[in-house]
């Protein structure tokens, strides 16, 4: 009973918290990586979210070693198996197959493979992490660079947030005379 009361009390105090305020004083710099196209994409990382769609029959597989991710394929949020490793080490799996529907996966240190080999997959990340496999035909952006296809990526393509923008990086745009 007691736990209830604080469970209550904890909720009602976040609520009670403005949004801008959160927002304010936990910003954290982010890569990103976007992709559409049908294969696999592979990634580990630190993602704050990864988000897509898969339409057509496809996979997601998640490796949490750290506990606390978040899995949902539509609204549903996934339930882990408990996988002892050879280090005797517990890992939460999350193994979801669908037929089409939207995704989410949140955490850090994770291992995200998403498969799709008949159906096209769209998959945005944001992070820090890095892409070890991307195979099949598509397209991606890497840290809002150019478009490049899936045959051209350079493996691993590290998600990481651009450099901060100082005063020593900016260059002030040449003055134009008056006419």
């Amino acid at each position: 009973m007691t736990r209830r009361i604080l469970i209550m009390v904890a909720a009602s105090a976040t609520l009670a918290v403005p949004a801008a305020v959160v927002a304010t004083t936990r910003t954290e710099r982010a890569g990103t990586f976007d992709a559409i196209g049908v294969g696999t994409i592979v990634a580990q990382g630190r993602f704050s979210a990864v988000f897509g769609s898969i339409q057509g029959p496809g996979a997601i597989l998640v490796r949490d070693p750290f506990g606390g991710a978040i899995v949902k394929l539509g609204a549903k949020r996934q339930r882990p198996r408990l996988v002892r490793t050879r280090l005797g080490r517990i890992v939460r799996v999350y193994t979801v197959r669908t037929t089409g529907g939207s995704f989410l996966v949140q955490g850090r240190g994770l291992r995200i493979e998403l498969r799709s080999p008949k159906g096209t997959m769209s998959v945005s990340m944001f992070g820090r992490g890095s892409v070890t496999r991307l195979t099949g035909d598509g397209t991606y952006h890497l840290n809002n660079g150019p478009e490049s296809t899936w045959l051209s990526a350079p493996l691993p393509l590290q998600i990481k947030p651009p450099p901060p923008v100082t005063r020593q990086n900016t260059v002030a745009a040449p003055a134009q005379p008056a006419p």
